[in-house]
């Protein structure tokens, strides 16, 4: 897993965190799962257990919903072109600046500000089925109570399609551990709840805050910065990060000059540090992509992984003659616009990665490390 990938898996969770703070969910949640498990606030310390695998079942029921939605988007998503992903990833981080906003008060949307309740008109026979079912309704019908944060997740899903799955299960995580945690301690819940209820209004407005700022790194294909804010220093000694060509997002180029559109000229390096991106000959760098126009160009990497991979295209198709710690491999032919596996290696450790590419015309947009 990459340092962004982890990034955007943290901010899921919290994100889960924050729907459970919903001003117009977090009131009546102790009240609702005991009722569900057929007890009271009296009964609750009694029939702790009980109500613990109703909202065992509950939380079950809308994490199967999220999850399911996860990989519908997963395979809608991760099959489209990769030009089309870019225009995904700014639309994702035009709505999560658009929910931000929402949560701070400056753009109001009625359906998102109506207070929903449950109304229970059908039972089970079984309660533990009844709390899953609505666990699941919760998930479908409930989601404009919920609908900016969720909606913050599903924008960050459309910019990262590789991890619509993770994200929408860690984000069912988030919301569904202080479930548990409420299912336990029922009667000491209410009792919180109703002392804390005027702080929640700040954390959503807070929270706004993060999404807004998400949302513009996102859009701007600048949220591997943020990402790599607190590792460039330590970048020698860490597994090796997915590591962009593309000007607007190669912080990690150990040759020319990163951030620089624009064609490059870059003689071959004299020393190399590992998790660095070098590269030789005359380069045209794009936001998205670096592109060779020389023939003898080469990409150099030390890098810490056990397979390397590179999503690259080239409309005439071109050869890459690869070497590993000074050996040769198989040539890889790159042509469509995919990912190529370059090393499929026995074990873990720091390699000398060394690619010559026969000819012109190599776009090469990211290396990935397993």
């Amino acid at each position: 897993m990459t340092n962004l990938s982890g990034v955007s898996i943290a901010f899921a969770f919290a994100a889960g965190l924050v729907s459970f703070l919903s001003p117009c969910v977090l009131p009546i949640i102790p009240g609702f799962l005991a009722y569900l498990a057929g007890a009271s606030f009296q009964d609750s310390q009694t029939k702790r257990r009980v109500i613990f695998l109703n909202s065992f079942f509950f939380v079950l029921g809308f994490a199967a919903v999220f999850s399911l939605l996860g990989v519908i988007l997963n395979g809608i998503l991760s099959s489209v072109a990769y030009d089309v992903q870019l225009w995904l990833a700014r639309l994702g981080g035009a709505l999560i600046v658009f929910f931000g906003l929402f949560l701070l008060g400056l753009v109001p949307i009625p359906f998102l500000q109506k207070e929903y309740r449950f109304s229970v008109k059908t039972r089970f026979a079984s309660r533990l089925l009844t709390s899953f079912v609505f666990g699941a309704a919760f998930a479908a019908g409930w989601t404009p109570c919920v609908g900016a944060v969720l909606g913050a997740i599903l924008g960050l899903a459309a910019s990262q399609p590789g991890l619509a799955f993770i994200l929408l299960f860690t984000y069912s995580l988030g919301l569904g551990l202080p479930f548990l945690v409420v299912g336990i301690f029922t009667a000491q819940a209410a009792t919180w709840i109703n002392k804390y209820a005027s702080v929640l209004e700040y954390i959503n407005k807070i929270f706004g805050v993060f999404l807004i700022v998400l949302g513009i790194l996102i859009f701007t294909r600048n949220l591997s910065q943020l990402a790599s804010l607190q590792i460039i220093k330590e970048a020698p000694r860490l597994k090796s990060q997915e590591t962009y060509f593309g000007s607007a997002r190669n912080s990690f180029l150990g040759s020319g000059i990163p951030g620089l559109a624009g064609i490059q000229a870059m003689p071959a390096p004299k020393n190399m540090r590992a998790n660095f991106l070098y590269l030789t000959g005359r380069w045209a760098f794009h936001p998205e992509y670096a592109e060779n126009k020389s023939s003898g160009a080469a990409i150099a990497y030390i890098y810490n992984a056990k397979n390397v991979y590179l999503v690259a295209s080239s409309a005439a198709g071109v050869k890459l003659k690869v070497r590993l710690d000074g050996k040769p491999l198989s040539d890889v032919l790159v042509k469509a616009e995919r990912l190529y596996k370059i090393v499929e290696g026995s074990d873990y450790g720091e390699h000398t990665l060394e690619i010559m590419i026969e000819g012109p015309g190599l776009r090469a947009y990211t290396f990935t490390f397993g």
